[in-house]
């Protein structure tokens, strides 16, 4: 059974179709040899994650392994259910990056006020990939397009739970600190 959620104060009707576009360089290097850089398009939106929930459950066990970096020994079990509730109820959404209508990269954040300073509305990434291809500037521009993104909606804190170093130095590279440290134990079923 799912407890009752209750709507937290941010306005999650800001984040319904929020779109921004970004011309980035491309490097590539073709087989004959070529490298260089060259435009491409991206479509950024904030939307609620319930939207995206199909692409992620056909791809998510690939993006796991990869991003995991050997460092989670448990096998995935997502609460589709729980998640896709919280987002109709304004409580998690996802930054998406498009690529002629393919989804490339997302960063899904779970939404809601700071239980010990109220007036903080704090959004707490729960998932980050984006395709090896497109690794590099899209990993750093997602976290700008995020920030500019969960912004417009109201929040005024964000927060990135890690498992590996990668994503680590994109984040102290983009102004990020750690602030807290979890430590956790697991206990027998």
């Amino acid at each position: 059974t799912i407890v009752n959620i209750r709507r937290s104060n941010w306005d999650c009707g800001r984040f319904q179709r929020e779109n921004l576009y970004s011309d980035m360089d491309e490097y590539y290097h073709s087989s004959n040899g070529n490298r260089g850089y060259r435009s491409r398009m991206i479509d950024w939106n904030l939307v609620p994650a319930h939207e995206i929930a199909e692409e992620l459950a056909v791809n998510i066990h690939r993006h796991h392994a990869e991003i995991s970096e050997g460092n989670d020994d448990e096998p995935l079990n997502i609460d589709w259910h729980t998640y896709i509730e919280a987002s109709k109820a304004g409580q998690c959404a996802a930054v998406t990056a498009r690529k002629d209508g393919k989804l490339v990269g997302y960063i899904i954040f779970t939404i809601s006020r700071n239980l010990r300073h109220m007036h903080i509305i704090e959004a707490t990434s729960s998932g980050w990939y984006v395709e090896k291809e497109y690794r590099g500037n899209l990993g750093i521009e997602i976290i700008k397009k995020a920030d500019e993104l969960l912004k417009q909606a109201g929040v005024n804190e964000t927060s990135y739970i890690l498992n590996g170093e990668r994503a680590s130095k994109i984040l102290k590279r983009q102004g990020f600190k750690p602030e807290q440290t979890v430590w956790s134990r697991k206990y027998g079923q």
